[in-house]
């Protein structure tokens, strides 16, 4: 039984690596044709994954050991998020949704969003919410608000390629590469799109829920 886990272990593994290098030549191809920023989207891929597997251990133990609290959000005042209570944790929180995903209004208590996710989870355990939502839907969603995340400035924002299939767009050193077909979609990158550029606005529009940062991500889903 262990070696055959092992064998199975050796082939998922031997799966990422495969998908990963095949990602990183992609990736050197946009550097050359498009340009160079692109290079740089393999290593960002490695530097949030180091912090995910982190996450994919400390966040179920954090949540058994019930070290969370209810508290004002840092980045959105009119909400209360579950957060962890240990500071060093806080990187794998959520400001935004809270780390079971279903925040709170801070003047009626009621939930503020995502009722659709409270809903389908509502026969869910605590732990196990928290677990899915903070450790994989979202993990390491507090990055986003460090140096590591991006504060889109629609000023800086610059177009390398807009089609009707695909995109890149970067400021400064960070990027982000979207490409629609017909059945997948897949996009790499800090979330800035083509139309955030303004030579005049120095922030995103009121309301974008991007506008209090963007964090690193790797999409790959069906297209709607």
């Amino acid at each position: 039984m262990i070696h055959f886990l092992l064998e199975v272990l050796k082939f998922v593994a031997g799966g990422i690596v495969g998908l990963y290098l095949a990602l990183t030549l992609f990736c050197l191809g946009l550097a050359i044709t498009v340009n160079w920023r692109a290079a740089l989207l393999p290593l960002a891929l490695l530097f949030e994954a180091a912090f995910s597997v982190v996450g994919f251990v400390a966040v179920p133990i954090a949540a058994a050991l019930n070290a969370t609290e209810y508290r004002p959000s840092q980045r959105f005042p009119e909400r209360l998020v579950l957060s962890w209570r240990w500071w060093w944790m806080w990187v794998f929180g959520n400001e935004e949704d809270g780390i079971d995903g279903t925040p709170l209004d801070k003047n009626t208590l009621r939930n503020f969003r995502n009722v659709e996710w409270r809903t389908r989870t509502y026969s869910w355990s605590e732990w196990r919410r928290i677990v899915v939502w903070a450790a994989f839907r979202n993990g390491v969603s507090n990055l986003r608000y460090t140096k590591w995340g991006l504060l889109i400035d629609p000023r800086k924002v610059v177009v390398h390629l807009n089609s009707n299939t695909e995109w890149f767009v970067s400021q400064g050193w960070r990027s982000n590469y979207w490409y629609q077909g017909r059945r997948w979609r897949v996009w790499i990158g800090w979330p800035i799109k083509p139309w955030d550029y303004s030579p005049f606005d120095a922030a995103l529009t009121e309301g974008d829920p991007r506008s209090a940062g963007v964090g690193f991500k790797l999409q790959f889903k069906r297209a709607r």
